[in-house]
């Protein structure tokens, strides 16, 4: 697999089947943090790529393409922002986007992908220098801290 990171491209990054081998291209003009993300993305495909018609087809409200498209994007996401380390974060009171350090920073990630992450996990969404909504006692109580579950 070859992977050029070079190249302004009109799109975040695509890949490509190329002389034997899988090329990813990613936008270089982006910031690193969405070169992270797309790179993780364009990955997806290349996983999915012998099955995805088997995986992706065209239903009604949503064609087999979008399906393709959302599950490289949660792939990205449970990648670079696994749930178990974000639940960590949010509990250890790491509650902001921004800043040192804030989520974004921590997971190296975009503050959209970042905030489309905790609203996925249930945690509201954080805000620059606020506290995310619902990031209360009763919000962390929730959690029930699934990264110290004892063993079954």
């Amino acid at each position: 697999m070859l992977l050029r990171t070079d190249v302004d491209l009109p799109v975040s990054g695509c890949t490509s089947w190329q002389a034997g081998r899988w090329l990813i291209v990613v936008n270089g003009s982006e910031p690193l943090r969405r070169q992270r993300f797309s790179l993780a993305h364009e990955f997806k495909h290349v996983i999915d790529h012998r099955y995805h018609d088997e995986l992706y087809v065209d239903r009604p409200g949503l064609s087999a393409y979008s399906q393709a498209e959302l599950a490289a994007d949660y792939f990205a996401a449970c990648l670079l922002m696994p749930k178990r380390w974000v639940y960590r974060a949010w509990g250890e009171g790491c509650q902001y986007l921004h800043g040192r350090s804030g989520l974004c920073n921590r997971f190296g990630v975009s503050p959209p992908a970042m905030s489309r992450r905790l609203a996925h996990l249930g945690l509201g969404t954080a805000a620059d220098g606020q506290r995310a909504a619902g990031a209360d006692s009763a919000t962390y109580a929730r959690l029930k801290r699934p990264w110290m579950r004892s063993p079954a």
